[in-house]
């Protein structure tokens, strides 16, 4: 008998089979899945895409496309709820997302007549875009994973999460980067989300903002408490120290936000103290190794040394013109 001709399938009972292997693959793929098992499944697929089926008498496929959406929609909203209630969130989230991810791989090959004859058709980029349709399966699923497991109470409770890590460092206890960095790099893979990414909307924007005011009060606090030459010592430490950590975490594009808000923190926010320091130096022939430290601080942040880059110009070139007549 042709597979044109073959009777058609009842759509809840092979949906029922269906969604029951899908489930599983993108829960737990440790299994895997039997060839034989993989044609049964591809087979129903085809079937349900190309014989006219119930009182409809046509085929089914946007019927098999958005019970899969709706299918992930649940599953992915199960994901939400765990990571919520999870104390070691970040740990979840990357564990969570491989295996899902790992799953869609498989379930987008396994639906892949549905990919290359409706959702090619009907996707944005298609013939006849319908709402909802993306460009497979598989990016279907990311956008299910986008849209309900990157939520707003998620990705508040994992920046949380990222930034204890972060202050962790910062006050030399051990921190987990490891899993940090883990997330981050599933945030990049999450693409974007309007006109923003979710790197940068869920993670970057904030991080580097709060990074600003966590340094801004750390910097207020000890110019009260030191002299400047602590200061610009203390400065260029917690600098360098912030950089070398953000570097094992956070994407490459990232770091020049941070080093920059670091430096309005420790330097743009207590330029009078520091500039009123400098010009001391300037006058005191026997500090010239603490004038070197400040002036490299100083030159971090554009305008800082307006006022006395002139006098500092002439100190180098007299020291040079000394070095030499020695």
């Amino acid at each position: 008998m042709s597979m044109l001709k073959a009777p058609p399938l009842d759509f809840d009972k092979t949906w029922a089979t269906l969604s029951k292997e899908v489930g599983r693959l993108v829960t737990d793929f440790s299994q895997g899945i039997s060839h034989e098992q993989f044609v049964c499944l591809h087979t129903y697929i085809y079937k349900l895409c190309t014989i006219p089926q119930g009182q409809l008498r046509r085929p089914l496929p946007d019927r098999l496309y958005f019970s899969l959406k709706a299918l992930l929609e649940e599953f992915c909203g199960r994901v939400a709820t765990d990571l919520l209630n999870s104390p070691s969130i970040l740990t979840l989230y990357a564990s969570r997302w491989h295996g899902y991810c790992t799953g869609m791989q498989f379930v987008d090959r396994l639906f892949d007549y549905l990919n290359r004859y409706w959702v090619k058709t009907h996707s944005s980029s298609g013939v006849t875009p319908l709402a909802g349709v993306y460009a497979s399966i598989y990016e279907m699923g990311i956008a299910v994973w986008q849209g309900t497991v990157q939520c707003p109470a998620v990705a508040e409770r994992v920046y949380e999460a990222i930034w204890g890590e972060a202050i962790c460092g910062r006050m030399g206890q051990v921190a987990d980067y490891m899993s940090v960095r883990a997330v981050l790099a599933i945030y990049l893979q999450l693409g974007s989300r309007g006109d923003n990414s979710v790197y940068n909307a869920d993670f970057s924007l904030p991080f580097v903002q709060r990074t600003y005011h966590f340094y801004a009060q750390e910097a207020a606090a000890l110019m009260a408490s030191v002299e400047c030459s602590g200061y610009v010592s203390e400065a260029h430490s917690r600098i360098s120290s912030e950089l070398a950590a953000a570097s094992r975490y956070t994407a490459h594009e990232t770091l020049p936000h941070i080093c920059r808000a670091c430096e309005r923190a420790f330097i743009g926010q207590q330029q009078v103290p520091l500039q009123a320091f400098f010009d001391e130096l300037l006058t005191s022939e026997d500090r010239r190794e603490e004038l070197w430290k400040l002036f490299s601080l100083l030159r971090r942040v554009d305008g800082t040394l307006d006022s006395g880059r002139k006098k500092f110009q002439e100190l180098v070139a007299k020291s040079g013109t000394e070095a030499v007549n020695a």
